[in-house]
């Protein structure tokens, strides 16, 4: 999953990956319409990955979940952002 995600296809394509890191900021001040469909897709995709993590019950899971996935979405956004081709890499 890291390996796909971090990946520099990813990284170099912000229209055809991931949303999070493309457009939190502008979903942020959306309508709370937007705002409801984003937290859904994202609660969905949360729960989903913490299936696949260790934890002795769900919301240990789900943490580990948040953290992960805030973590990959940081690193891809960042990535995007620095003029420094091998800090990006």
């Amino acid at each position: 999953m890291l390996d796909h995600y971090l990946r520099p296809e990813h990284r170099d394509n912000p229209g055809c990956g991931c949303v999070l890191p493309a457009l939190a900021a502008d979903i942020a001040g959306q309508s709370d319409p937007v705002r409801k469909a984003f937290t859904k897709s994202l609660k969905a995709n949360l729960e989903k990955m913490a299936t696949y993590l260790p934890g002795d019950d769900s919301k240990v899971r789900l943490t580990r979940a948040m953290v992960l996935i805030s973590g990959m979405a940081g690193g891809v956004l960042v990535a995007r952002a620095v003029s420094d081709s091998k800090l990006s890499a």
